[in-house]
């Protein structure tokens, strides 16, 4: 079994959480002691590497609109000769030119090779982003189910996560690929004038609930208390579904 642990988030909409999901996993990974490498490869928002307590570094693939090849080729090297667990965040206008990428290279194939375990996390926000983004799944399930640990996450955000009154565990599309899917990860919804304001205060201020909780923290005590009540939910989903993903499949 491979020790290390890459990460990769990818979605083809934007603004539906891929970054948020980037810092709260490499947080989470941090508490469990894991050392981390992290990458910010949004070539138009790079937010995950302005989070200087996450040391996520801005790497430019891209060359106008399109990936450029050996600028992912040698992305890619480097990976080869780290020791440590890999977590990356990927922007929306990369998600089709990185998928037919990395289906040509086998990247996830390569990925084993280096020694990492490969998970995939999708992102599932509601509301008006609930189709394009159940596309977007569709799309990493049946292109690479087989060659990474698929994790779903469900960010109910920006609207309810139902399709004409079924939850997730309804919806053709999440049955269709139960089999390819090793863990589901549920983020809270939080009330939007308190604990969601905090969490967007925190995220805009670019810092970890760590940083955010110290009582040395520019916010409010108040809102420290309720970002350690979140951090707490939030990690416990993390754990959970993770958890399930890493689970080793019974033998056939």
């Amino acid at each position: 079994m491979n020790d290390k642990e890459f990460h990769i988030t990818l979605m083809g909409k934007g603004g539906v959480g891929k970054t948020t999901v980037a810092r709260l996993l490499t947080e989470w990974l941090l508490a469990k002691d894991r050392k981390i490498a992290a990458f910010d490869l949004d070539p138009t928002n790079p937010t995950f590497a302005r989070s200087k307590a996450l040391k996520a570094k801005a790497v430019e693939i891209v060359d106008g609109d399109e990936i450029d090849p050996r600028r992912f080729d040698d992305f890619i090297e480097t990976l080869s000769s780290l020791k440590t667990d890999v977590v990356v965040d990927c922007g929306a206008a990369t998600f089709r030119p990185l998928l037919a990428y990395a289906d040509d290279l086998d990247m996830f194939g390569l990925l084993s090779g280096f020694g990492f375990t490969p998970f995939i996390h999708a992102i599932v926000s509601g509301g008006a982003d609930l189709a394009d983004t159940l596309q977007g799944y569709d799309a990493l399930a049946s292109r690479f189910g087989d060659r990474a640990k698929l994790v779903l996450w469900f960010n109910p955000h920006n609207g309810p996560l139902e399709i004409d009154g079924k939850i997730y565990d309804e919806w053709p599309i999440t049955a269709k690929h139960a089999d390819v899917t090793a863990g589901y990860i549920f983020l809270p919804k939080l009330e939007p004038r308190t604990g969601g304001a905090d969490l967007t205060e925190m995220f805009t201020r670019h810092l970890t609930f760590g940083e955010a909780t110290d009582p040395k923290s520019p916010l409010g005590l108040v809102t420290r208390h309720r970002l350690g009540r979140i951090r707490t939910t939030i990690f416990e989903a993390i754990t959970t579904g993770l958890d399930a993903a890493k689970t080793p499949e019974p033998a056939q």
